[in-house]
């Protein structure tokens, strides 16, 4: 199946979609096509060009902020900590950033893995938010 955008005939070029869950991952596999095509001297990809044209962020350019999801200042996220049994501290920050600093106990679901992984949490979310 040939992935095209409007503005690239090019097969690995990415599908314009209103879901930043959805563009993330595109942005992770078409990368990963793209690596592919390099190492085996097919590099003529021109992945970058179709994805500016399409005028899609690329998969590291995605954040939280940019979906509008609700966010927690710090000294809440401690409160709920120490009151609540039923919280899971979930990071979607690449694993070389959590493994910098991150808060203790949270669990590493680096970006695409969040949107498959987040129900097999437990105890299951009930909400998420960006930390502020």
């Amino acid at each position: 199946m040939r992935c095209r955008s409007r503005n690239s005939s090019h097969a690995l070029a990415a599908h314009p979609s209103a879901e930043p869950e959805i563009q993330a991952v595109i942005g992770r596999v078409a990368a990963r096509r793209a690596a592919i095509l390099a190492v085996t001297g097919r590099a003529d990809a021109a992945l970058d060009r179709a994805w500016a044209r399409a005028a899609q962020p690329g998969a590291e350019a995605l954040s939280v902020a940019a979906s509008n999801t609700p966010s927690l200042p710090a000294a809440e996220v401690r409160r709920l900590l120490d009151e609540e049994t039923d919280v899971v501290v979930v990071d979607a920050s690449r694993f070389e950033e959590f493994s910098t600093m991150s808060i203790p106990g949270g669990r590493s679901l680096p970006g695409g893995e969040l949107v498959y992984r987040i129900r097999a949490t437990s105890p299951p979310c009930q909400a998420m938010a960006r930390l502020s």
